[in-house]
């Protein structure tokens, strides 16, 4: 498992595998639709993919 802190607020488009971040001490998946904050820290299994699109629209994987 890695840890990824966002760079920018995003979108999540499509998720291959596990993820999940912590709100409050609270382990909450991440999946498609839901909206992530600038500086979030994801905890991200081995072999996954995701694929966000920013606030500005531009997609990343």
């Amino acid at each position: 498992m890695s840890e990824v802190k966002l760079p920018f607020g995003a979108n999540v488009l499509f998720v291959s595998g596990t993820a999940s971040l912590y709100q409050l001490s609270t382990k909450i998946e991440v999946v498609v639709g839901k909206h992530l904050d600038k500086g979030q820290m994801l905890n991200v299994e081995n072999d996954t993919i995701i694929a966000f699109q920013d606030d500005n629209g531009r997609p990343f994987i």
